[in-house]
């Protein structure tokens, strides 16, 4: 971030002041009033101070602020709050002070390709030292955040030296825990990508399990030494609770599809202790320069194909399961007779894994429901069955009671025409011998 120098404009005869000499000016004032005993105007301007530099604090000021955190509280401790004052706001105003200093020198703002980006580095150096790792990235559809979650899983894995498998993506909260659990799919430093986390849930009950699965999940990703991946149109579907756990998050910026390139803007998630807020941070190199934007090339043809074919099968389960859902609805299957309101959409789920052919151990344990519940419900089905039997063939009867009648009808019309034509005959053969 660099900074307009002061300078005098000589066509227009008019100083220009810049953010820098703002600074310097405020600095001034503040040492004015430390050194004639203002302690209070002096604390009030450091407060100020420190809110006017809300946009530029970095990672190191964080750090220090939070290490005169702990000292304050150390001094509050022993001598009170006039002593913890005094120490505290003199400490902060030399911590701002080289907040600004490094402003003004200026970090060069850099892009990185991503296997050699600093991005990369720092999470295979994580998982390599037995620390597993959570990003998100976040962008809306059709931004490049499948191409960019597949390309960090292939560069990371070559710094753990784990072979890359496309079988680690997946899409739903059933497929996650099978990989999850299959450690010999999912071995140490290895991947494990979830697609659109939270999209494909059909109620904001189903969003709430599938966050209740990654948090119990991210507890322990970093004893599996994982890199989980996880993608979603932004960080809303990710439960505030989960957040604190991620150690990345990126920003999917643009696709430049001429190119074949997608860029992406990299945070590192610092989770403030003292207060419980969430600062999202551009990462430094080991030049001292921000990383603001990495470049992802295009995939390879084999890799870019395998995601599609698993993306098309489950996008064709997702359509199957919308008709059932529509079926369900038409023929009204779930009633309040039989099922609780409170229940439905847990019965409606288990019922549409039943009718796709799951057994009913994976189907109850996908929904999340008991092995009682499951047997509950699945004799609510083989009574529907029945009752559509029987219904079935009670319109079955009711339509050959239906014809039946009809014919009767019929002949009983043909007779009544029968006798008016032998009348009319009779009438007409009585008039002839007249």
């Amino acid at each position: 971030m660099g900074v307009t120098n002061f300078k005098s404009n000589i066509d227009r005869d008019v100083n220009k002041i810049s953010f820098a000499d703002i600074q310097y000016i405020i600095m001034q004032k503040l040492f004015d009033l430390r050194t004639q005993d203002d302690i209070s105007g002096f604390q009030r301007g450091v407060t100020a101070l420190e809110q006017t530099l809300e946009g530029i604090k970095d990672d190191i000021y964080l750090q220090d602020l939070n290490n005169l955190e702990n000292e304050a509280q150390l001094i509050f401790d022993n001598f009170g709050q006039a002593q913890r004052d005094t120490y505290y706001f003199d400490k902060k105003h030399g911590i701002l002070s080289a907040l600004i200093n490094r402003f003004n020198a200026g970090m060069l703002k850099v892009r990185e390709y991503l296997d050699q980006s600093e991005l990369v580095r720092m999470i295979a150096s994580e998982m390599n030292s037995g620390i597993g790792q959570i990003v998100f990235i976040s962008g809306p559809q059709g931004s490049g955040k499948s191409w960019s979650a597949v390309a960090l899983a292939q560069s990371v894995l070559q710094k753990t030296g784990v072979p890359f498998s496309i079988k680690n993506v997946v899409f739903d909260s059933h497929e996650f825990f099978k990989a999850y659990n299959n450690k010999e799919r999912t071995p140490e430093k290895s991947y494990l990508l979830f697609e659109e986390i939270g999209v494909n849930a059909s109620s904001k009950d189903s969003l709430s399990k599938t966050n209740k699965i990654l948090m119990k999940v991210s507890q322990t990703i970093r004893y599996r030494k994982l890199l989980l991946i996880l993608t979603a149109p932004d960080i809303s579907f990710v439960d505030k609770t989960l957040r604190k756990q991620l150690h990345f998050m990126l920003e999917t910026e643009k696709m430049d599809r001429h190119n074949g390139y997608c860029y992406l803007k990299p945070f590192r998630v610092k989770n403030i202790q003292r207060t419980g807020d969430l600062h999202y941070v551009y990462l430094k190199n080991n030049d001292g320069n921000q990383v603001t934007q990495v470049r992802i090339g295009k995939l390879n043809k084999q890799t870019a194909d395998a995601y599609e074919k698993r993306q098309i099968k489950y996008k064709d389960t997702l359509a199957q399961e919308a008709e059932l859902e529509l079926q369900a609805i038409k023929e009204k299957q779930i009633t309040s007779k039989n099922v609780p309101i409170t229940q439905r959409a847990n019965f409606i789920e288990y019922d549409l894994l039943r009718n796709k052919g799951l057994g009913q151990k994976d189907a109850y344990e996908r929904v999340g429901l008991s092995r009682p519940t499951a047997r509950k419900y699945d004799k609510l089905r083989e009574a529907r069955k029945k009752e559509q039997l029987l219904g079935n063939d009670n319109k079955k009867e009711a339509h050959l009671e239906l014809n039946s009648k009809k014919e009767a009808q019929l002949g009983g019309n043909i007779v009544k025409e029968g006798q008016k034509l032998t009348n009319k005959n009779s009438g007409d053969g009585e008039n002839i011998s007249k």
